[in-house]
Parts: structure tokens; sequence; C-alpha cells
């Protein structure tokens, strides 16, 4: 659909004007600063739109009218009307028949979009914005925010992982410095104390028997010289000599009972006793070298668990970012050489900002076209600013698609179709 009529009354500097574009694809509108050609296509804009702006009214007005008729070539479409008041904004909406539809902002909210009415304003939005709005265009913005909400998701996941990552191989190395290259055998205190008690008891044991011993010896030697010197009195003490001589040999038979039982020296208890008591001593370093190769052990087993959860997401985050490529490489950008990625859009490779002037309209204008291309509208607000070439350039692309360009011009030139003077046509042609 494009504009058959546009009539509008005390619309901002507009005091009363109506437009029959007829079958111009390049609708050109000139006047001088300050004099309406704005505020005649804000009409357009205001027709369609929700949004009016600050005020609407022109100065000494009590309300607007503004009234559209859409359709192709002669056939009505859409009748668009809208009053405007201090208070509030009234629309109707009827269809080529005349039959009122309940919904009117509904239907109109579905034939246009930011940009349909100005292409440039697409140029004009930041790096972000612009791939927010060309994947509106292209109908894959569910997509791709469901996405980036999933990426930014498993990169801040990556990034705690690899935090801990961090800190678990600081603390490994750490724990690593000075290691030998192999971990000693564990000593067991308890095992060792153990045996030290049962020597102990066995050293005491001999020194004990030892004791003994000597105490039979010296015993032994008491009574032979007891027995010598009664051997001087054997005459006289005949029985007395054989009772001592038999408790000697008794005693005798009792050393030699006692010297025949095998018991270790106490040289070797005691050499068995210093090993332990230099195990024992030594365990406490020995152990404490077992527990930083365990700490050590367990730290690469940690390292190596972090280092898995880090490449899985590393994977994850490279599967997302190849759908999103996939996604951007089957949309219908509209415009050859149009790419995309999570910042900001190319054209043929280069930021869009960075493109020549002739290159942003003709991306803007085909971006606009394809936007809603029911309502075959679009405004050019800085119409000024554009060479020979540009205008022919936008003719040509109006006639190929059947588009309708509203073009905003300062001044007055031969190209001018509508000239706006003090909110009224000065001139058609």
């Amino acid at each position: 659909m494009k504009v058959i009529e546009l009539r509008t009354e005390n619309f901002k500097r507009i005091e009363a004007v109506e437009v029959r574009p007829g079958d111009r694809a390049l609708v050109m509108v000139c006047g001088n600063n300050a004099q309406g050609k704005s505020s005649l296509l804000d009409a357009l804009w205001g027709a369609l739109a929700s949004r009016l702006p600050e005020k609407p009214i022109r100065e000494g007005a009590d309300k607007a009218d503004i009234e559209v008729i859409l359709g192709d070539g002669e056939t009505i479409k859409l009748c668009i009307h809208k009053t405007i008041t201090p208070d509030r904004a009234y629309l109707t909406v009827t269809d080529g028949d005349g039959a009122r539809i309940k919904t009117p902002q509904a239907i109109l909210d579905t034939l246009y979009s930011g940009f349909t009415f100005d292409p440039e304003a697409f140029v004009r939005l930041k790096p972000r914005e612009q791939v927010d709005a060309l994947m509106r265009v292209c109908g894959v913005e569910d997509q791709m925010v469901k996405l980036e909400t999933e990426r930014l998701h498993v990169f801040d996941q990556r990034t705690m992982i690899n935090r801990d990552l961090k800190s678990a191989e600081a603390r490994l190395t750490a724990a690593s410095k000075g290691l030998p290259e192999e971990c000693p055998a564990e000593i067991d205190v308890v095992e060792l104390t153990e045996k030290r008690k049962v020597l102990d008891q066995s050293l005491r044991k001999r020194v004990a028997h030892d004791s003994q011993i000597k105490l039979q010896a010296r015993t032994v030697d008491d009574l032979t010289a007891r027995a010598g010197q009664l051997q001087a009195e054997i005459d006289r003490k005949q029985s007395d000599m054989q009772e001592l001589l038999a408790a000697a040999n008794a005693e005798a038979e009792r050393l030699t009972a006692l010297k025949e039982i095998v018991l270790p020296t106490v040289e070797l208890l005691q050499s068995e006793v210093d090993k332990l008591d230099e195990q024992i001593s030594q365990s406490e370093s020995v152990n404490r070298l077992v527990q930083q190769f365990d700490q050590a052990n367990t730290l690469s087993l940690s390292v190596a668990e972090q280092q898995g959860k880090s490449d899985s997401l590393t994977r994850k985050l490279d599967r997302i970012d190849k759908q999103k490529a996939d996604l951007v490489g089957a949309a219908n950008l509209a415009v050859p050489g149009l790419s995309f990625d999570s910042s900001q859009v190319y054209y043929n490779g280069v930021p869009i900002q960075d493109c020549a002037a002739s290159e942003r309209l003709r991306i803007g204008v085909m971006l606009g076209m394809k936007a809603h291309p029911e309502l075959r509208i679009l405004r050019i607000e800085h119409g000024s600013l554009l060479d020979e070439d540009n205008r022919k350039m936008l003719a040509e692309m109006a006639e190929i698609e059947d588009f309708q360009f509203w073009v905003e011009s300062v001044g007055e030139h031969a190209e001018c179709g509508i000239i706006i003077e003090a909110g009224k046509i000065k001139e058609s042609k």
C-alpha cells in the first residue's frame, strides 16, 4: 500500500494541506526552514503511530486533523482519520469498503517499524542497536537473544571455573616446590613405638637377668670361701662341711641353668632401640614429605578436573558461536554483502558506519523496504544532503520495488514536487 491522499489541518506548522502523490515514486517535499515541510511528513507519521509529538496542534487552533488514504493505485485499502485535541487523540480506520475496523491502532502497528519511514534512522543507530534492528527485520531476534543469553551464562560459568583453575594451579605449584622426584614410604610411628616398647621390656629383662647372674656368682664365691674356711674345721665339723658343699653344688647347678638360658645380648638390644629411635626422629620430616605429595596429587586432580570443565564450556561456547554464525548465514538480510555479529553490522566486511554515505543510504532503504513490505512508504528526512546520483539511485529503487519515497529537502529547486510555505502548499508540480 502507498499513499493515495494525505490531508491535514492545524498539525504543528501546517495550516491546511492536501496532497495526492499520484504515481510518483519520489515525492519531493521542499521549502525553506520553519515553513512546515517536516510537519507535513510528521502528519503522515502521526496518523500511523500511537505516539504524537509534544505539541501536535498548530498555535491558535483547538484541534488538529489528519486523514490518510492508503491503497494500490486508485484502489483504496485503508482510510485513516485522526483528530487530535489537547486532551487526547481520536483514531478511526476503515477498510476499502468503508467498514470500520475495531482495533485500528493494532492494525497500524503491524504496518511500520521504527525506521520504516526514515531508512537513514537505521544508519544513525549505535552499532549494537543496528544489530538489534537488523535481527528484527530478518525475524531472528528471538533466536539470537536466546543464544546470546545462553552464551553469556556459559561464559560466566567458564570465567568462574577458570578463576578456580588458576587458584588450584597456584596452590599446586606452591605445594610441589622442593619435592623430590619420588615420594618416600610413610613411616608408621605407632608401629615403631610398639616395637620399641617390646625391646625396652627385653632390655630390662636382660639387665635383670645379668644382675641375677652376678648376684648368684657372688653367692657361689661366698659359699666356696666359707667352705674353705670350714675345711680347717673339717675334722671338727665334718657334717656341717658336707651340708655346705651340698648347698654349694646345688647353687652351682642353678648357676649353670641360668647361663644356659639364651637371651639377646645387651649390646644387640641397645642397637635395635637406637635404630627405632632414629626412625622415630625421622618420621616427622618423612611423613610431612608424604603429606606434601598427597596434597600435590589432590591438587593435580583438582586442576585436571577444573581444566576439563573449562575445556567443556569452551567447546559449548564454540557450538553457540557456530549456531549464531549459522543463524546469520541463513538469515535473509535483503542486502547482498550485508552481515552482522553480536556487536555490529558489516557491509562487504566493513563496519557500516565506515561505509560511504551512498552505501549507508542504500542499505537503510533496502532494509526499510524489507521491514514491512505491505506499507510501501519510506521517509528520507535529510534530502538536502543527497547529491544528484543519490536522488537518481532512490528514484530507481522506488520504481523497481514499487515504493513511494517521501523526501524532505530545504529550499526550492526544479525537482521539487511539493513546496510548503507558511503551512500551505505554494506550488505543486
